[in-house]
């Protein structure tokens, strides 16, 4: 893309318009008021701010607390911009895609041109041919000026008749250098002439940048050192595209708004010079930013039970340091529980998604809600939930934006144990008394809910008694109800008393324990004892006193 190029015809009519201009007389003027904070004088610049124009821009440089100076070298990382077949000089490149939307006098660019005079243009033709003073579009004083070149509203970092071989264009989707607005994470792209200088002067190249940033649309342009016109020549400012109709007291063809932080003046832009152009909307919500926390606890036991209501509180903070806007709190609700109520109107949810709208939260304020809700999952599962806060300003530090998560397993948990003892000898006639002795016990960790004692008595016995209160067998299924044991107390004790009946073989008996509760052990729930039966017996001695330690032997009966 050929746009420019030094021609000899362009040289000699050069030489012939200085020659010209020599010739005339010199008539003293009074000095262009250039527009405000434009220093007319050969002294250290001492501009600060100025403006605004017509559009609402105004500036401030690296004298003001309101514009860092911070230069951001991309030239190690940044995309080479390619001038095309013009080259370096009097060039410009192709529409350059931008990494979001950049929005320049009220329009919305997704892309540029960049010109090698220093200069960045929103018309895609522009051949970026503009000098500066003492060349076509000279008229640059004040901004905005006459284009006679080109199109488009304008950029001008320094505009001036440069030789720019190599230039860089990168996206930062958090700017390296902070904005000076914005005090959230702002993504920006940074153009960058590298090594440029001026024309016929290839022994001083120095380097400046433009930085367009994405949410505040603010424009910062940043001068290194080295430049040895130091303003002189050049322009450093921005105006917008034409617009019909002008105001009257604008030239023909010139844009409607410009701002001029220095044109053609002797030391106004000295080495290491940053300049930041204010858009004038309202800085976005972004750009204010509320650190907000959020906490949820819950009155839930380690283990509740199906049927229980748990209380969730959510409390959230705002530590600042602007109001968070918008401040929203979402609570995805466990399938284990069910919502009942609130104090702050979030529900009832949709779905299992508690929405809790706090819309506005002041500076170091704290906002509480109480969320009742009923365990309805099973024994065995665990209930788990937190809660996320957003908002739609920036929020610098998002750890705290999720609670820490609330659990609780669902049942509680007891190791109910049984010990089931025949007190008997192993071998015994028919109608004897056999007291067998129950020994239930809880190893916890909690107490054991609506425990109970099952024992289907056997072949060959009959129920006699018990002295635990208990009632007698359904048939033969004797049942031992406990209730509530609890956690590590001493064994519970039941002595249930049998009759041997006439018959011949083993009675093995097993009792149960059961709970209400989770039981991690089941190994523990069942105890059996056996003892048998024979068909008669000879008795030593004192049989009538009921000592069985001494029966001897057994011979069949007749």
């Amino acid at each position: 893309m050929y746009r420019n190029s030094r021609h000899p015809r362009f040289r000699r009519f050069c030489w012939i318009v200085v020659v010209a201009l020599l010739t005339v007389p010199v008539v003293a003027q009074e000095p262009k008021d250039l527009s405000p904070g434009v220093d007319l004088g050969f002294g250290t610049k001492s501009r600060g701010t100025g403006g605004p124009d017509v559009y609402g821009y105004t500036f401030a440089d690296q004298d003001e607390t309101t514009c860092a100076l911070q230069f951001v070298d991309i030239s190690a990382t940044g995309t080479l911009i390619d001038w095309g077949f013009g080259g370096s000089d009097d060039n410009a490149s192709d529409p350059l895609a931008l990494g979001a939307s950049f929005n320049f006098y009220g329009t919305d660019y997704t892309e540029l041109v960049v010109s090698t005079n220093g200069y960045i243009s929103t018309d895609p033709t522009d051949p970026g041919t503009s000098l500066g003073g003492g060349f076509p579009d000279q008229s640059m004083c004040p901004l905005p000026g006459s284009l006679l070149s080109g199109g488009g509203a304008r950029m001008y970092a320094l505009l001036d008749d440069l030789v720019t071989d190599t230039a860089y264009v990168e996206y930062f989707s958090d700017c390296p250098r902070p904005s000076d607005r914005c005090r959230a994470v702002e993504d920006c792209t940074i153009f960058m002439w590298d090594a440029s200088y001026h024309y016929n002067n290839s022994a001083a190249p120095f380097d400046f940048e433009a930085i367009l940033y994405h949410q505040t649309y603010d424009i910062v342009f940043q001068i290194g050192s080295g430049n040895p016109e130091l303003g002189t020549a050049s322009t450093t400012g921005i105006q917008s595209e034409p617009t019909d109709p002008l105001p009257p007291t604008y030239p023909t063809g010139a844009p409607a708004s410009g701002l001029t932080y220095a044109c053609d003046t002797a030391d106004s832009i000295s080495d290491n010079t940053a300049v930041c152009f204010f858009h004038p909307n309202s800085v976005p919500d972004s750009c204010v930013y509320s650190d907000l926390g959020i906490t949820k606890i819950s009155d839930a036991a380690a283990r509740e039970e199906p049927g229980s209501q748990v209380v969730y509180t959510l409390a959230v903070t705002n530590n600042g340091p602007d109001d968070a806007r918008g401040t929203q709190v979402t609570d995805d609700l466990d399938p284990g529980v069910a919502w009942v109520s609130d104090d702050c109107s979030a529900g009832p949810p949709s779905g299992s998604a508690l929405t809790w709208d706090i819309t506005n939260l002041p500076v170091s304020s704290l906002a509480a809600c109480n969320v009742t809700v009923e365990v309805t999952g099973a024994r065995g599962e665990t209930v788990e939930n937190t809660a996320t806060v957003g908002l739609d300003n920036f929020d610098p530090d998002t750890a705290n934006n999720t609670s820490d998560t609330t659990s609780f397993d669902i049942g509680y948990i007891s190791d109910v144990g049984i010990q089931k003892v025949a007190n008997t000898p192993a071998v015994i006639p028919p109608g004897i008394p056999v007291t067998y002795t129950l020994t239930a016990t809880n190893a916890g960790p909690d107490a054991g809910i609506n425990t109970t004692v099952t024992d289907d008595l056997p072949l060959g016995v009959t129920y006699d008694s018990n002295d635990c209160g208990a009632d007698p067998p359904v048939g033969t299924l004797f049942t031992w109800n406990l209730g509530t044991v609890a956690s590590g107390t001493s064994p519970v004790v039941c002595n249930v008393t049998v009759i041997t009946e006439l018959f011949i073989g083993e009675v093995s008996n097993t009792a149960t324990i059961a709970v209400d509760n989770i039981d991690p052990n089941a190994a523990n729930n069942s105890s059996t004892d056996a003892f048998t039966i024979t068909s008669s017996a000879i008795f030593v001695d004192n049989f009538e006193t009921g000592d069985t330690s001494r029966w001897s032997s057994t011979v069949p009966l007749p």
